[in-house]
């Protein structure tokens, strides 16, 4: 839920603002929603809401994150880090935004700042 009024959905490989009272999408995001291609079924990486204009979502190829916002569907920012390899598996905001972890399918995870955009730490276990 974006707020009491909008929700963020992803149908046909896409993330969608839907106007709940209406029913009615009035934004497509740009980009495919990402994918974990797990062994017995596929499940979408669910986006985190940033704050009421912005959202943070895996890349299609899920080894970055997308800060998108919600209100023209453009591409805020990439934010990438060459230090840990592999894919995202999930993706945790917190509750005001400030911070995102994004773990990886090599047993490791990368805490974000999001106010600056950087990688404060990078783990592997």
């Amino acid at each position: 839920m974006i707020d009491d009024r909008r929700a963020l959905i992803c149908t046909e490989k896409q993330l969608k603002i839907l106007d709940l009272p209406s029913a009615i999408v009035t934004l497509a995001l740009p980009g495919t929603c990402s994918y974990d291609n797990g062994k017995d079924h596929k499940r979408v990486l669910s986006p985190g809401l940033l704050n009421k204009e912005q959202v943070l979502a895996v890349s299609g190829g899920r080894k970055h994150l997308r800060i998108m916002s919600l209100a023209t569907g453009e591409l805020v920012k990439v934010l990438k880090t060459d230090l840990i390899g592999g894919q995202i598996e999930s993706l945790l905001v917190s509750r005001n935004g400030s911070t995102a972890v994004a773990f990886k399918d090599c047993d490791a995870a990368e805490v974000w700042d999001i106010s600056t955009y950087s990688c404060k730490v990078s783990t592997r276990e």
